[in-house]
């Protein structure tokens, strides 16, 4: 379920505001909901994308529910992000991208020199110091404890940003028309 969190807490804005500075934070009926869906369809299946700046009460509902999370090997290592930390946990899908992020080569090679050696370091320390990062990243995605583990197509051949697949926010050209057309291309 994309945007887990509303089902927590969601921020609701006046229909008359432009922008989303105004609004405020809302209850969500997470637990009613997904009480009744359980209900009903005893075997469904649903990961909940737990991602971004959340309350620990969006946590608290996912695991209340035994819901699997994500965990995006990219996120781990981006400057902003340090904090984040690497979730090593069994109930959860971990990748080292999705189809919304640079692939991991064409985020390092955009990522100034000085974060390039830091994340350099952090794999090292890690243990994963092959020379082509996506090599890395996959790596470390295979060794966790994770259910699940979804690796890129663009990732797995060592691709630059020329295979992205979608740039939030964007409309059009070339979003979504990657098409892998043989494994020559790597």
């Amino acid at each position: 379920i994309d945007h887990f969190r509303a089902f927590d807490t969601y921020w609701k804005i006046p229909s008359s505001c432009p922008t989303a500075v105004e609004g405020e934070w809302c209850q969500g009926m997470g637990y009613e909901l997904f009480d009744e869906l359980y209900k009903n369809y005893k075997d469904v299946k649903i990961v909940a994308e737990d991602l971004g700046d959340l309350f620990d009460s969006v946590l608290v509902l996912r695991d209340h529910f035994n819901l699997p999370g994500m965990n995006i090997l990219q996120f781990t290592f981006e400057e902003y992000k340090w904090e984040y930390g690497l979730k090593d946990r069994e109930n959860q899908i971990i990748y080292t991208g999705t189809h919304d992020n640079e692939t991991i080569n064409g985020w390092i090679d955009r990522i100034s020199e000085d974060n390039r050696n830091a994340v350099r370091a952090k794999l090292e320390r890690l243990g994963y110091s092959y020379p082509d990062f996506a090599y890395s990243f996959m790596r470390l995605a295979l060794d966790n404890k994770a259910n699940y583990c979804i690796l890129p197509m663009q990732d797995i051949c060592s691709l630059g940003n020329y295979a992205r697949m979608n740039e939030p926010s964007t409309i059009g050209s070339p979003d979504w028309e990657y098409k892998m057309s043989n494994f020559e291309d790597f």
